[in-house]
């Protein structure tokens, strides 16, 4: 008996993306997917036998492909030099943030924050880690000039994280 036609691999699943080794996976993903999808539909246990030993087959390339392609791509991922985190005081999601960032691979740190001295502990930490240069900025990032002027004076950031804001419930 031989394995039904729904088997076969629909070219257009190919050239869904063409990054190297995506398109063997993506290939793979749809074959499993037909492959799952007639072991359901079968009765015959040779069929089923031979659908299962396809797919353990498949998994195999499928896996050593994805972690290839995964080495490559976080090998490829640069960290960013320069970080600007609003909310960063205190203890919340900011100054998790600033910490997670913190590091020698971070050459600046721009923390801001509405009070400053909620800053200087997150500060103290991120030197720690070892950040060569951390800045402290207090400004409320609902006020617009505030965030224009840091913009203008820290121009060279890779990433920001805008981590305050305003919440404004509008009734009626």
């Amino acid at each position: 008996m031989s394995l039904p036609t729904y088997l076969d691999i629909d070219p257009k699943l190919v050239d869904v993306v063409k990054f190297e080794g995506i398109n063997f996976i993506f290939t793979w993903i749809g074959a499993l997917v037909r492959l799952v999808h007639g072991l359901m539909l079968q009765d015959d246990p040779i069929v089923i036998s031979q659908i299962l030993d396809a797919i353990m087959l498949g998994l195999l390339p499928l896996g050593y492909t994805i972690s290839r392609v995964w080495a490559r791509m976080r090998q490829q991922a640069e960290p960013p030099k320069v970080v600007l985190i609003t909310g960063a005081g205190g203890e919340g999601l900011g100054a998790m943030l600033a910490l997670q960032y913190a590091g020698p691979s971070t050459r600046k740190l721009i923390l801001t924050d509405v009070h400053r001295e909620s800053l200087e502990a997150v500060a103290e930490a991120c030197r720690a880690k070892g950040t060569p240069e951390v800045v402290l900025v207090e400004a409320d990032v609902c006020d617009e000039s505030a965030m224009r002027e840091l913009a203008r004076d820290h121009s060279d950031v890779d990433l920001v994280i805008a981590n305050a804001g305003e919440l404004t419930i509008i009734t009626g």
